[in-house]
């Protein structure tokens, strides 16, 4: 699963499931089929955190994420890049405006991505990310510079520095 993150989620309003369930009706489809849709929408929201969440007083056990799920642990992580060695500012960034963050936990498949990142900022600190998302990339947003790259948070040591391989924009 691909989540890309503009702002934190925010909780279903009560009045979007009657809506939907009345359109449903109008539209014939029967009760097995709304019993269905309604227990994969549950299923969909437990997940494996054990739910949705805004706040920590929605998770009955572990804390909010900023995912909007329940998790048991939390973890936080600061990732700094540089450019071909070089402190990353608007020169050195040139080639490269923009970035993408992505957290992953590759035993589930589900990814969390932040874009676009500016890549002259050089750091960015990210805080209540579920434990389990522990693979990091950066990579390139929009295709001018090669590669991506990998590091897995290990904890208690949460600070990844990453070196930007510092490639010229395409020519038009």
């Amino acid at each position: 699963m691909r989540t890309t993150v503009f702002a934190r989620p925010s909780a279903p309003r009560p009045h979007e499931a009657r809506v939907s369930v009345a359109r449903a009706r109008s539209r014939g489809i029967g009760s097995a089929s709304l019993l269905a849709l309604a227990l994969g929408a549950l299923g969909a929201c437990l997940g494996t955190g054990g739910g949705r969440c805004i706040d920590d007083a929605d998770c009955s056990s572990g804390a909010c994420a900023r995912t909007g799920e329940c998790s048991p642990q939390l973890s936080s992580v600061r990732i700094r890049w540089t450019v071909a060695g070089q402190p990353a500012d608007d020169e050195s960034c040139a080639a490269h405006p923009w970035l993408y963050l992505s957290f992953a936990d590759p035993r589930l498949g589900d990814e969390l991505r932040y874009q676009p990142i500016r890549c002259s900022l050089g750091q960015i600190y990210y805080d209540r990310l579920p434990e389990r998302m522990d693979l990091v990339t950066l990579g390139k947003d929009g295709g001018r510079f090669g590669d991506t790259y990998q590091a897995t948070i290990r904890p208690p040591e949460n600070e990844l520095d990453f070196d930007l391989r510092a490639q010229a924009a395409p020519v038009d």
